[in-house]
Formats: C-alpha cells, sequence, structure tokens
C-alpha cells in the first residue's frame, strides 16, 4: 500500500486494514496519532465508524463511535492498537497489554459480554476474530481454549478438545487449527465440523 495512501503522513505506515459494513479502520506506525488506530467510513446507525467520514480519523480510545463500547482492559492511557478485526458492524482492537476495546452495534451483545466471559480474558489475548455476529479471540500463549460470545449460531467451542494456535472467521462461521494439524469449524445452527488435514501440515502461531 502506498504511504499516502490513508490521507496521513507521509511516513506513516499502514500495518493491517479491515473493514465493516459501510466503514474501514487502518493500524498505522511512525504516526502521531495516539492510538495508532485511524478509521473512516459513512455515518450509519451503529456502525463502528458512524460519524468518521471524509479522510481517515486518528481514533481516541476511551472514546470510540458507535452505540456501544466496552474496554476489556480498564483503562486505555498510554495504550495503542496492534490488530484487530471487524465483523458485521462491529470492530475488535486487541491493544498493546494484550487486552480489547469493542465498539459498534451491539447486536448479539459481539460488543459487550457477560461478567463470566469477561473474566476469561484477563489473562491476556493473543488474538481476536469477529464473525459476522460473533467474536472469538485465543488467550495469550495460546494455552487455552477459545473465548466467544455473540449469536451461539455462528460458533460451536464445545467441541474444540484441542488449543488452537490459528483461528480465522468467515462470515457466520470459525475455524481454529491447533499445533498438531487439528481443525474444527462452528458455524449456523452451532454445527461443528473436522477437516482432513494433509499429512505433514500443521498449523503454527504468527507471532
Amino acid at each position: 500500500m502506498p504511504r499516502h495512501a490513508l490521507g496521513v503522513a507521509c511516513d506513516a505506515d499502514a500495518t493491517e486494514v479491515d473493514g465493516i459494513y459501510q466503514g474501514s479502520c487502518a493500524i498505522v506506525e511512525n504516526t502521531a496519532c495516539a492510538s495508532r488506530l485511524f478509521c473512516w467510513g459513512l455515518s450509519s446507525g451503529g456502525d463502528a465508524a458512524a460519524q468518521v467520514t471524509g479522510d481517515p480519523t486518528c481514533m481516541d480510545l476511551s472514546s470510540l463511535p458507535g452505540t456501544s463500547s466496552q474496554t476489556f482492559s480498564g483503562s486505555v492511557s498510554g495504550l495503542h492498537a496492534v490488530s484487530m478485526s471487524g465483523g458485521w458492524n462491529h470492530m475488535c482492537v486487541l491493544l498493546s497489554n494484550e487486552q480489547l476495546v469493542c465498539f459498534g452495534e451491539n447486536n448479539n451483545a459481539v460488543v459487550s459480554t457477560s461478567a463470566s466471559k469477561e473474566s476469561e480474558l484477563t489473562g491476556g489475548v493473543a488474538s481476536v476474530h469477529c464473525g459476522s455476529y460473533s467474536t472469538c479471540i485465543l488467550p495469550k500463549g495460546f494455552n487455552g481454549p477459545p473465548v466467544c460470545w455473540g449469536n451461539s449460531n455462528n460458533f460451536n467451542t464445545a467441541q474444540v478438545a484441542f488449543h488452537p494456535v490459528y483461528a480465522s472467521d468467515h462470515g457466520y462461521q470459525h475455524c481454529f487449527g491447533g499445533p498438531n494439524g487439528e481443525t474444527a469449524c462452528g458455524g449456523a445452527n452451532a454445527a461443528t465440523y473436522s477437516i482432513s488435514i494433509p499429512s505433514g501440515f500443521e498449523f503454527r502461531p504468527i507471532l
């Protein structure tokens, strides 16, 4: 991506770009933006990028747009974005203290979650993966099962009998890969499927 493509300082580099319906965000290095998170898009309903129109705007992590937001890390002072994932109308951002902030439209409670689920995130987050109406994380160190919330028809972690080191989201489905080639995908109607992985193939965490 050309350095000027985001309309920010020419010495700024976008390390990650993701989008939701009618909005996009980018994580940018070498920038004066303290959060390193820029968003832009159309102002519409509860979109995560609501009221962010025109050129990319440096986001304030303590005052994110949308109809709902939740910070899983307490204070966001001094923190910045390191990774992110967008769903249909919500986005979650992994922060520099290995915790999350999610914002946007809270359909199916994809932004805010129960206290019991939130407590499962206190040990740190390795990666975040937003489906259309669900959110999943892999814990720090990839040393536990995935934690998911939102529309339960979009995921089923009960049959993930391994500790994933990789996950991906595909709209209404989440897939998880283990260190020894294990796989499990959960989708609509909470159906879980296994995939046949070629011999010698293995998933490894991207650090």
